[in-house]
């Protein structure tokens, strides 16, 4: 039988945590998110997007994989995020003694190609998420906020102090959400690929782990992010 999703998902928040700040994970390809999120879900006995390659192919520019796809606002943590083309704008504005607006800070965070495992949920819209590969600690694995995920934009209002802060934030690009499947225990019956018609809507179909170490698809190091 499958692993609980909720105790699957709470296993990779563990395993994520405790490599917060530990040297960055390495792959054949060097230091790249791919490399970490693929060794924390195969620690927990989890699917990697090797094991859909016959869904999506895994190669140097891929929208991988990873498990069960869902919603943006289903996410909960130890869900995988998969990101393209994915720019945070945020604009912080301090209101002055006439009650006008004034810009005190501007700043961006992009992830072109990544992909991070979501911690905590926060306000809004956003995640905190374990990652590697970005900027400015890109050889350390970190944990981040990413303020919103889904493209558009919005304005928050926060109290620092005596001061009143508008924060205006604005997202594009793309972010794919998934949920992690475990891998069926040994000895367990697998669906072929044309046994889907017969398959119920439900059913898990278990895919055969396709390792690059043993001739798989070739990968190039991925882009650093920008965090």
């Amino acid at each position: 039988m499958a692993d609980n999703g909720n105790d699957l998902n709470a296993r990779l928040v563990a395993a994520a945590a405790g490599k917060v700040d530990s040297r960055a994970l390495r792959s054949r390809y060097g230091i790249d998110c791919f490399a970490l999120v693929d060794a924390l879900l195969r620690s927990v006995r989890a699917n990697s997007a090797h094991d859909y390659n016959d869904e999506v192919r895994v190669t140097a520019t891929a929208d991988y994989k990873w498990g069960d796809g869902i919603l943006l606002d289903s996410i909960r943590p130890g869900d995988i995020v998969q990101f393209r083309k994915h720019l945070v704008q945020v604009w912080i504005y301090e209101q002055q003694a006439d009650g006008s607006w004034f810009m005190t800070e501007e700043k961006s965070f992009t992830r072109p190609h990544h992909t991070g495992i979501v911690m905590s949920l926060l306000k809004g819209g956003g995640v905190e998420v374990v990652e590697q590969n970005v900027k400015p600690s890109p050889r350390k694995v970190t944990r981040n906020s990413i303020l919103r995920l889904a493209p558009g934009e919005d304005t928050r209002y926060e109290t620092k102090g005596k001061k009143e802060v508008k924060i205006k934030i604005k997202v594009t690009g793309g972010a794919s959400a998934y949920r992690p499947v475990a891998k069926p225990k040994k000895g367990a019956s697998l669906l072929r690929p044309t046994d889907l018609s017969s398959a119920g809507q439900g059913s898990l179909l278990a895919r055969a782990s396709y390792l690059p170490a043993q001739g798989g698809v070739k990968r190039r190091q991925g882009p650093v992010g920008i965090g």
